[in-house]
């Protein structure tokens, strides 16, 4: 039996609050806005390929081939074969650099929780229950971002946690990790029709895939501009 599992589309923008809120009689400034991005016109696609359990494939007649068969109609048009940079397809999802460790990221004020020279972590501060997966799908679904619920709990005994976004970073320019991938099994096929997905690949997928495994991912980068203050 085939399943798929649609998530809800992730598209909030970025709501700034520049008014000063009354409570109970205390006026409260607004956040400090250090910097302010928001995403450019194009995407650029770094790599479009098949991930097996004996290697990737990146042949793009191939990938052609694959999508016609196990591609719905409605998620063809997010996979971009032989092409390094497309229009931005709709993705609105700025970014705001805020005082004492902090963002406003998909209209929540978030937490920078690691920041190196590539790469920049933030975190919601409420926490989500982690998701359980009972099909062979869900499972090898899961294994194929960096950043998932079980990335702070190896061990999966979490109850809840912290939904965590990368942002990555080269010198003072700022990208979203644009993340497309469907995950088959011999039982079944899944996709993450949430988009965008924003994380980056995981990079030990190949080794944990068993035989019969295929996932099709496309990574791709979208450069936040900064807007003049």
């Amino acid at each position: 039996m085939k399943y798929k599992v649609l998530f809800p589309m992730l598209m909030s923008g970025l709501i700034f609050n520049a008014c000063s809120k009354d409570n109970g009689g205390i006026k409260t400034p607004p956040d400090a806005v250090w910097a302010s991005y928001t995403p450019g016109d194009a995407l650029i696609i770094d790599q479009l390929a098949i991930y097996t359990s004996t290697g990737i494939i990146t042949d793009p007649a191939f990938i052609q081939g694959y999508i016609g068969r196990n591609v719905s109609e409605e998620d063809k048009s997010l996979f971009n074969v032989n092409q390094s940079y497309v229009e931005n397809p709709g993705i609105n999802l700025p970014l705001a650099l805020l005082d004492n460790n902090r963002v406003e990221f998909k209209g929540v004020n978030m937490e920078i929780t690691l920041k190196k020279d590539s790469l920049m972590l933030i975190s919601e501060y409420t926490t989500t229950t982690t998701p359980t997966y009972d099909y062979s799908c869900g499972e090898l679904f899961s294994k194929v971002p960096a950043f998932t619920p079980s990335t702070n709990c190896p061990d999966g005994s979490c109850a809840n946690y912290r939904k965590t976004y990368p942002i990555l970073v080269n010198g003072n320019y700022y990208y979203l990790p644009i993340l497309t991938y469907v995950a088959l099994t011999k039982d079944c096929s899944m996709a993450n029709s949430e988009y965008p997905t924003v994380n980056t690949l995981n990079s030990n997928l190949s080794s944990l895939l068993t035989a019969g495994d295929s996932v099709l991912v496309q990574t791709a980068r979208l450069p936040l501009v900064k807007k003049i203050q």
